[in-house]
């Protein structure tokens, strides 16, 4: 029997079945390295917002082409910084470092108790996770399980976004949007969370065995702007990556006259343009380990 295909509309995907939404190819690749460089430039070029002095373990969740890897390393040079993914990190992108180690497998396998020595409960100072929205499922479970891997006194730091669009006054524009309330139903669906940065900071006080719990919140623009270069990396890639993960997601359970009018209105929105303080919002929660 043939293997299934993992090509999905031209582009190469991890598991074309699976939850995570996003491709994995080499314009992918191109795509997460510009954002990540926009988003640096967002947070004013200080990407880790944890205190973190002096560690000796570093993991980075879901490390995709490395790039936030990388910056760990070179920031914590006496640190042992292992990036997971279950994609294999492309080569040739940044340099090996001596003190990185990547991993490709599930993270909540490498969770599990005495599945590998590298991974033991309590062994990290730090753990940085950023933008696993897409792919992600299950909040509750992996922040308990990601938050038993820190260390009493270590940090645990998640960057996840808010996809519903707001105004300058903290409104929704998404909400008046014909596509956005029926995709992040069918994202929902499949347990997919688009609103999950707003919720961090519940769910890190719910957790419990964490203190100085703080947030940052960083709102960027849904297209280019002349006056914010730094930031293309988000721009105007935003809405080519919104319109694959609403046909992936929502094709499955709407009908073709449905995904018509999803795939208009999303094409009207940006066509017709943002105002000034238009934006989706990062948003950045930080938690110190206290206890188990």
């Amino acid at each position: 029997m043939a293997a299934a295909s993992n090509t999905v509309d031209g582009r190469q995907y991890h598991d074309a079945a699976g939850v995570y939404l996003l491709p994995n190819d080499a314009s992918e690749h191109d795509r997460l390295d510009g954002q990540s460089q926009s988003l640096v430039a967002l947070m004013g070029g200080k990407p880790f917002h944890a205190p973190v002095t002096n560690p000796k373990k570093i993991l980075d969740v879901g490390c995709g082409t490395g790039a936030m890897t990388y910056l760990l390393a070179r920031m914590y040079p006496d640190a042992h910084v292992i990036g997971v993914d279950f994609s294999a990190v492309p080569d040739g992108r940044y340099s090996k470092l001596d003190n990185i180690e990547y991993v490709q497998a599930d993270i909540f396998e490498l969770m599990r108790e005495g599945k590998d020595a590298r991974f033991e409960k309590g062994s990290f100072d730090y753990v940085f996770e950023r933008l696993l929205f897409l792919g992600m499922t299950g909040w509750e479970r992996y922040l308990e399980d990601v938050k038993g891997m820190v260390r009493e006194g270590g940090w645990l730091e998640l960057q996840e976004p808010t996809v519903n669009c707001s105004k300058l006054d903290g409104t929704s524009l998404a909400e008046n949007w014909f596509h956005y309330p029926l995709w992040r139903e069918d994202a929902n669906a499949v347990g997919i969370d688009p609103e999950i940065g707003l919720k961090l900071p519940g769910l890190f006080k719910k957790s419990g065995g964490l203190s100085d719990i703080h947030e940052t919140v960083y709102k960027f623009p849904p297209a280019s702007r002349p006056d914010r270069p730094e930031l293309d990396g988000l721009g105007d890639k935003i809405y080519p990556m919104l319109s694959g993960v609403i046909r992936k997601t929502s094709s499955p359970r709407r009908s073709k006259e449905e995904m018509a009018k999803m795939e208009e209105d999303l094409r009207s929105v940006f066509a017709a343009g943002f105002e000034d303080g238009d934006g989706y919002l990062m948003n950045v929660v930080i938690g110190q380990k206290t206890s188990s």
